[in-house]
């Protein structure tokens, strides 16, 4: 299916048509050199004029059938093409482990290939292959050991998954919990079979720092009472609202960080390197991607990693009076490669390399980032400036394409002109994508009893909110009703 998309000429900017057909539904989609069908459903039309069948189900999965058209000359593909390839399943977890480790190594089918290294380099069509018997290695030489396997459908390597395993002939006799320092403050719970570990929740705030391949972790030492002794932990930045999952059955050191809401998994990359003191870094590099879009996701590599991808959320900020998705990295980076994106199945920019200091880029989707000059000179601005009479209103649930405005009244007086109000600025996006808008109020206060309403009216749309009570610099979404709003706000971190 790859190589046929590939042929016709197929991209994520291409367009689209739904059809309906008998006993299904069918999507067209339009490349450069051809088109493609997907049928789902059980699709009794038969094969439609003008195209080819790539791929069609099966006896115990036969509601499916993927086209391309006549015109399209597909490369030659292995046999098996009539599936989807699987994934790859590895079931030992990076980590350090006491004189061997035994590592069973399958796909996820019987018609998927998988292929794979054990010296660090990436795994190509030429690698060792493992078919549907599966495979086992043992690793019983002291040291590190680093096992690549990707998937393979003969003509490229996807999903490359990387494992390191240390070997020690040391009897563990402790687990510490390396937590990438990117965050401020980093909490961590942690708690075993007879109960807590650490202070009680949120846990105990981390503060000793040591340096991996130039990084900056903070970390916990917990003692192994027994060669089968784990533990459990949470990550958090002080309550509920930041914490991670329950991560449990912890037996060996690891490396972590704390992402959006989830622990990311970093023993893999930094497991079996030397450990010394921290790094000073007092000039954090930080990037800037300026672009009217959201959310916007940091993907990186080649000198540290913000996780798996699309990589870490970008937070948002003002910067001279415009809008700015930025991400500091973790103390002691000092370069690195990266791709701003949208998430998952999304727009992204093509590699950008070699970076090694604070930069302003703006983002033109797939085509490229440029630099920005001139941006040093301006501070980074919060939402809420002191003194100033504002509210702000976050599109969660509307037409995101329409503006917003704000009316404000007390009985017969207006404060922001007459029905539907003034137009709101808009600022920038919330997690979700969904737009953040502020209104201001060119005065110094309003009278307790004032009441704002935000409408699209202004802009032909149906939607508004209740009268609700103003509060300045109070937060306000598509779900409030009356008197209940989010208190002010007076820094952006909390729409990071």
């Amino acid at each position: 299916m790859i190589a046929a998309r590939k042929a016709a000429g197929i991209t994520n900017q291409s367009s689209f048509e739904k059809k309906d057909l008998t006993g299904g539904i069918g999507f067209e989609v339009t490349g450069s050199n051809g088109k493609v069908l997907v049928t789902l459903g059980y699709v009794t039309d038969g094969v439609p004029e003008g195209y080819d069948v790539v791929v069609a189900g099966d006896a115990t999965n036969n509601d499916f059938c993927f086209y391309v058209s006549n015109n399209v000359s597909i490369p030659e593909t292995p046999a098996k093409a009539n599936y989807n390839l699987g994934t790859a399943r590895v079931d030992m977890a990076s980590g350090t482990y006491y004189e061997s480790v035994t590592v069973n190594i399958s796909p996820s089918d019987d018609f998927t290939t998988l292929v794979y290294t054990e010296d660090g380099s990436d795994p190509t069509t030429s690698s060792t292959t493992i078919t549907s018997t599966g495979k086992s290695i043992t690793y019983n030489e002291v040291g590190t050991h680093i096992l690549k396997v990707g998937v393979t459908d003969g003509n490229s390597v996807r999903d490359v998954q990387t494992y390191r395993y240390v070997v020690t002939n040391e009897v563990p006799t402790d687990i510490t919990i390396y937590v990438r320092a990117d965050k401020e403050p980093i909490y961590l719970y942690a708690w075993d079979a007879n109960g807590e570990l650490t202070s009680a929740w949120p846990g105990t705030q981390l503060s000793a720092k040591k340096s991996v391949d130039g990084v900056n972790f903070y970390y916990m030492t917990f003692p192994k009472s027994s060669a089968d002794y784990t533990l459990n932990y949470i990550l958090n930045q002080g309550g509920d609202e930041t914490k991670t999952p329950d991560q449990t059955g912890i037996g060996s050191t690891i490396f972590t960080a704390l992402g959006d809401g989830a622990a990311i998994d970093l023993t893999a990359t930094y497991a079996g390197l030397p450990i010394e003191e921290p790094v000073e870094n007092p000039e954090a590099i930080t990037v800037y991607v300026k672009g009217d879009f959201g959310p916007a996701y940091l993907y990186t590599w080649n000198g540290v990693d913000l996780g798996a991808w699309p990589g870490t959320k970008m937070s948002t900020t003002l910067i001279n009076g415009e809008t700015w998705f930025y991400h500091t990295m973790p103390e002691g980076v000092t370069s690195f490669d990266m791709i701003v994106n949208q998430g998952v199945g999304q727009t992204k920019s093509p590699d950008y390399t070699g970076v090694t200091s604070t930069v302003y880029l703006q983002y033109h989707g797939t085509n490229n980032l440029t630099v920005v000059e001139g941006m040093e000179e301006y501070p980074r601005q919060g939402w809420y400036e002191q003194g100033e009479v504002c509210a702000f209103f976050v599109n969660d649930g509307w037409d995101a394409n329409k503006t917003i405005s704000a009316y404000l009244f007390n009985g017969s007086t207006e404060y922001a002109g007459g029905w539907p109000g003034t137009a709101c600025t808009l600022l920038g996006y919330n997690e979700d994508g969904s737009k953040i808008w502020k209104w201001n109020y060119n005065g110094t206060s309003l009278p307790t009893e004032t009441k704002i309403i935000f409408t699209n009216k202004g802009d032909s749309g149906n939607d508004q909110l209740a009268n609700c009570k103003f509060e300045n610099g109070a937060w306000y979404y598509t779900s409030n009703t009356g008197n209940n709003i989010t208190p002010v706000s007076t820094d952006v971190a909390s729409m990071s």
